[in-house]
């Protein structure tokens, strides 16, 4: 099986593209041979070149923006991000065209929603495409599209869209995609990877972990405001972590409000060894304003941390309040300090509902389940092409 590899984003490690490292490892255990194109150097083009994967770095961006207020400047913001994108793309395709053996492959998969690449390639060249689906329609990061129908033309160059979790696939559906089209893959992580929490105590210090990349859609700024609200004898004993990279303001503003508000605040920045120090927190925090599945938040269960979401998203396919984690309502000002303070002083609660965490966790959400699923859906897509 030879399948084309579209793999955007910006060259870290996190959500889509440790899904792209997942499969391509796979990939080499079971017979898929896959071509990847990248957008920027990085993770995926560094697991490549060590598993000897044939990958090419093509510049390439995303069909979507951000909306200016002002409607002139949003126009001409969109003509420009448009301009660019679509030359960068079609300079993309030439250079797929010249250097891959298009006639011997067998499907085409995208990783992102925000590229385009694999629909043209698909389209010119009558190859089965699959499409990931691996965010929310717009309540994440609150996009926009830059092509006029863009859903429309999704759904014309795709024969199969695989969304992350039920969530997702809804959304999409309901603004657009057909849902004859839609399966829903959800993503599974390497247990192997997370070392489990083995020993729990109940020490007067509660230490907290928000893992993921630092920008205001993860929630990390949220989180600091809520748990300011928490009464002085528990906050001083109250420790948070951040872990992911972010803009010098954004981590210059994160620090600022935690000394404004006296809470103990460590940003680690990005880490490879985390499923290694997991295991080292008590509680995992999931603020995003809208998650399309939450890879962070199953690792959490994975360590034997207690989870602790927001109502948002997919969060609440994953976890079941006051069974395998704790639920808390995104909106409110008081929810979450309330929550963290009960199990500030309820730890026998917190361990027995970490552990059942860690159960679901290695019952339903492993690596090779959803490998099988992707490469399901490849093999179904070649045979009926």
């Amino acid at each position: 099986m030879n399948v084309l590899y579209i793999v955007g984003g910006e060259g870290n490690k996190y959500g889509s593209e440790i899904i792209a490292i997942n499969l391509i490892k796979a990939g080499v255990k079971n017979n898929i041979n896959y071509t990847v194109i990248c957008a920027h150097q990085g993770v995926v083009s560094e697991v490549c070149s060590k598993l000897d994967v044939k990958y090419y770095v093509v510049p390439f961006t995303f069909f979507v923006y951000k909306e200016m207020s002002v409607r002139t400047l949003d126009k001409i913001k969109r003509n420009i991000w448009l301009i660019k994108a679509e030359y960068l793309t079609t300079k993309a395709c030439r250079f797929v065209e010249s250097h891959v053996d298009i006639k011997s492959i067998d499907v085409i998969h995208t990783n992102l929603t925000r590229d385009l690449l694999g629909g043209i390639l698909s389209e010119k060249y009558q190859i089965p495409h699959l499409w990931h689906i691996q965010e929310l329609f717009k309540a994440h990061y609150q996009l926009s599209f830059l092509k006029n129908n863009q859903m429309e033309w999704m759904a014309c160059h795709a024969d199969r869209f695989a969304a992350i979790s039920a969530t997702v696939a809804r959304e999409w559906v309901e603004n657009g995609l057909p849902e004859k089209k839609m399966s829903v893959i959800r993503n599974g992580i390497d247990l192997n990877s997370i070392q489990p929490k083995t020993k729990y105590d109940d020490k007067e210090i509660l230490k907290l972990v928000i893992v993921g990349h630092l920008v205001p859609a993860k929630g990390q700024l949220a989180v600091i405001e809520k748990l300011s609200r928490l009464p002085a004898n528990v906050k001083e004993h109250l420790y948070l972590d951040c872990i992911g990279e972010g803009s010098k303001e954004y981590v210059s503003s994160l620090r600022k409000l935690a000394r404004e508000y006296q809470l103990h605040l460590k940003l680690h920045g990005y880490r490879n060894d985390v499923g290694q120090i997991l295991k080292n927190y008590d509680i995992g925090l999931n603020c995003s304003r809208g998650e399309g599945f939450g890879l962070a938040t199953v690792e959490y269960m994975a360590a034997g941390l207690c989870p602790v979401v927001s109502n948002t998203g997919a969060n609440t396919e994953i976890i079941e309040n006051s069974r395998n984690g704790y639920v808390f309502d995104y909106q409110s000002e008081t929810d979450l300090s309330d929550l963290i303070q009960f199990l500030y002083y309820n730890r026998a609660d917190m361990i027995a509902i970490a552990k059942k965490a860690r159960a679901d966790a290695v019952g339903s959400y492993s690596l090779e389940q959803m490998e099988k699923n992707v490469f399901h859906q490849y093999e179904d897509l070649a045979r009926n092409n």
